[in-house]
C-alpha cells in the first residue's frame, strides 16, 4: 500500500533511485520528542482552518471510515485544522480520469492512499505525483522525518520511489503478505490434492474440470493493483519462463 501527494501536472521521472537523509540531517524542530515532533512546526507554518483533504483511494468503505474516524480525532488533523476527509474508492483505471477531472474543475486531489507500486509509477509518469522537495514546502519536512526511519528495501520490494535527484516521489504505507485460502470440501469433491504454494496452483490438475468449473479463482491483475503484485512477486522468485 503506498502514499503520494498529487499535483498539477509537471515533467515526471520513472525510475527508482534511492533515497538518503543527510548525514547529522537537522530538523527544524530541533530535538523534541515523539510521536510528533514536528507538529508545532507544521502549525507555525499553516495558514488555513477548516480544511478538507481529498483522497483517491483503493481501499473499501470499511477501512476508509475506520481511517477517517481516527484521523480526525489525533492531534495532527485538529492542530493543523483538518476537520473532514473526502475518500473516493475508484479502480486503478479510473485513476488518470479521476485525478486529471479533479484538476481541470479547480477541486485537485490531495493524496493518493492504496494500490501497488504499478499504479503509483503510472501515474508518476503522467506528471500528477509531487516531489516532496522541503525546498519548495517546507512542510515536507515532516514527511521526510518519517521516511528516514523506513528501510528503501524491505523482503526484496521497494519502500519508496525517489527520482535521479534522490528527491521522494511515493512511499509505501503499509507492509502486506499475500496467501490463498482453500476450500476443503471443494477439493475433496472433485479429488484433487490440496496445495501448498504458489507454484502447486500451477499444476494443471487445477485446470481439469475447465471450462465448467473453475478450482482457481483470482482478482484480475489488470485491475487489482494487490493481485499485480502478486504476479510480480511471482516472476520474481521463479524468473520470467517458470514464473
Amino acid at each position: 500500500m503506498i502514499l503520494a501527494s498529487l499535483i498539477t501536472p509537471s515533467v515526471a521521472v520513472s525510475f527508482t533511485t534511492k533515497y538518503t537523509v543527510k548525514e547529522n540531517q537537522e530538523w527544524p524542530w530541533g530535538n523534541k520528542t515523539e510521536p510528533f515532533p514536528w507538529l508545532d512546526y507544521l502549525k507555525s507554518l499553516n495558514t488555513e482552518n477548516d480544511v478538507t483533504l481529498y483522497i483517491i483511494t483503493r481501499h473499501e468503505m470499511t477501512i476508509i471510515t475506520k481511517t477517517k474516524e481516527v484521523f480526525l480525532n489525533s492531534p495532527v488533523a485538529k492542530e493543523l485544522g483538518i476537520k473532514d476527509i473526502v475518500a473516493i474508492p475508484a479502480g486503478p483505471e479510473l485513476w488518470e480520469s479521476y485525478i486529471k477531472n479533479a484538476l481541470e474543475g479547480g477541486n485537485p486531489i490531495d493524496v493518493a492512499w492504496g494500490g501497488g507500486p504499478t499504479l503509483f509509477n503510472y501515474i508518476d509518469e503522467l506528471g500528477y505525483i509531487a516531489t516532496i522537495d522541503p525546498d519548495q514546502n517546507p512542510a515536507y519536512y515532516a514527511i521526510l522525518y518519517e521516511v528516514s526511519k523506513i528501510p528503501d528495501i524491505i523482503a526484496g520490494a521497494p519502500t519508496k520511489k525517489a527520482d535521479e535527484n534522490g528527491k521522494i516521489r511515493w512511499i509505501g504505507a503499509a507492509i502486506s503478505s499475500f496467501g490463498f485460502t482453500v476450500n476443503h470440501d471443494l477439493l475433496k469433491q472433485y479429488n484433487v490434492p490440496t496445495p501448498k504454494t504458489w507454484k502447486d496452483l500451477a499444476d494443471p490438475i487445477y485446470a481439469k474440470y475447465l471450462p465448467s468449473t473453475p478450482l482457481v479463482g483470482i482478482a484480475d491483475p489488470t485491475k487489482s493493483t494487490s493481485n499485480t503484485r502478486m504476479y510480480e512477486i511471482m516472476l520474481q522468485a521463479y524468473g520470467w519462463e517458470e514464473g
